[in-house]
């Protein structure tokens, strides 16, 4: 019976939060930044998810000396139209 219970207890009773996931992606995946990567847009919505409550002041203390992080936000391979395909490098 115990397994039972903990079974219906852990299934989400609405999917509000899918929903708000999917209203954050559509408002990161528009028009003007349609060159990202599925995979900057995943970081960007995990980002905005799971730190709604961390202030700016906080976040900056977090990642002010993460040097590997800072410039991979700096760089260009965030951004489809500067990788370099097979095709490319083959020619050369």
């Amino acid at each position: 019976m115990l397994k039972a219970v903990e079974y219906y207890f852990s299934i989400p009773g609405h999917n509000a939060n899918v929903e708000r996931v999917f209203s954050l992606m559509t408002a990161q995946w528009a028009e003007e930044r349609n060159r990202l990567t599925a995979q900057s847009v995943n970081a960007m919505l995990q980002i905005q998810y799971n730190m709604k409550n961390v202030s700016c002041s906080e976040f900056y203390k977090l990642i002010e000396y993460q040097t590997k992080f800072l410039s991979s936000v700096e760089g260009s391979e965030k951004y489809n139209c500067f990788k370099k395909s097979s095709n490319d490098e083959t020619e050369t």
